[in-house]
């Protein structure tokens, strides 16, 4: 993974001042190896959450207000940064550095990286932003295109989670809506995309109450607190324990209703969604809460 020198424009040679303002919102920079962009959140306890992203890297930000700075941390699973970041109109400099084995800034390894605000902070609803957002990273023309391509609708801008293990995905802040293929490449996603409060993760997402609700009525029991994975072939366990204890879509099949269509079509419909596939889950659709059928696999 590459570090973060790969974005930065140029070293820290002097300390800024911050102003009294809005730190939320979405910012860009384009460099002469891509483009660079930075989200950043607000909380519900103060505290701020974020992504900054760029030449294949993605660094989970956190932090929080001191003295009128935003300070926190940058990481991801090569390394772990702190940083401090300051407004200045329609800008936001941020200084990153490594640390050393006290957690202290090593000055020499200090960088600055400075970028425009594109938007006002982000609203979680499908209709908040015309641009196509999942994982807190918007998506480029070419995401756009290939996803239009593999599933023949051209997706609706908005604001998405995506869980790339299970395929899963929903409007950042609410619980799963539907499926999609597994394995595209989004970025990493955040514990809190479904604004959840069980102490239940799967996959590194928190599920909010209405989920895990649903989660625990197909498995017949309540799911208790901890951390547990599952793919796209509906198997689940708990993480760090590659061997499935269940089979979530075998256990759906006792709650759900499930009718032959003609052509060896397959209805299916849940509390989450409705669909219908082929006999080889070739082609299909999926109903979409506030959207509509989203079909996959037409030409």
């Amino acid at each position: 993974m590459k570090r973060i020198n790969t974005l930065v424009l140029s070293l820290l040679v002097c300390g800024v001042t911050a102003l009294s303002q809005q730190y939320e919102g979405v910012y860009s920079l384009s460099t002469e190896t891509g483009e660079v962009s930075l989200l950043i959140e607000k909380n519900s306890d103060g505290t701020y959450g974020g992504k900054l992203s760029g030449n294949g890297v993605v660094y989970q930000l956190t932090g929080y207000l001191y003295n009128n700075l935003l300070t926190g941390s940058l990481t991801n699973q090569q390394e772990a940064l702190i940083f401090e970041a300051t407004i200045n109109d329609n800008a936001i400099t941020i200084v990153a550095a490594q640390t050393d084995m006290y957690n202290q800034p090593v000055m020499a390894s200090a960088q600055t990286l400075t970028l425009q605000k594109e938007s006002a902070p982000i609203v979680q609803s499908v209709s908040s932003d015309r641009r196509l957002i999942i994982n807190g990273i918007p998506l480029s023309k070419t995401q756009i295109a290939e996803l239009e391509k593999t599933y023949g609708v051209k997706p609706k801008p908005g604001n998405y989670w995506y869980d790339t293990k299970s395929g899963l995905y929903g409007v950042s802040g609410y619980q799963a809506y539907g499926y999609m293929y597994p394995n595209h490449d989004f970025g990493p996603l955040q514990r809190n995309a479904s604004n959840g409060n069980t102490k239940v993760i799967v996959n590194g997402r928190e599920l909010p109450q209405d989920e895990w609700a649903i989660w625990s009525y197909i498995l017949g029991y309540w799911i208790q607190p901890g951390s547990y994975w599952f793919d796209s072939e509906g198997n689940a366990g708990y993480e760090g324990n590659p061997v499935p204890v269940v089979n979530m879509f075998t256990a759906a099949k006792q709650n759900t209703y499930n009718g032959k269509g003609s052509g060896g079509d397959n209805f299916w419909s849940t509390r989450f969604s409705a669909g219908n596939y082929d006999s080889g889950n070739q082609r299909g659709y999926v109903s979409v809460p506030g959207y509509g059928p989203v079909g996959y696999g037409f030409d």
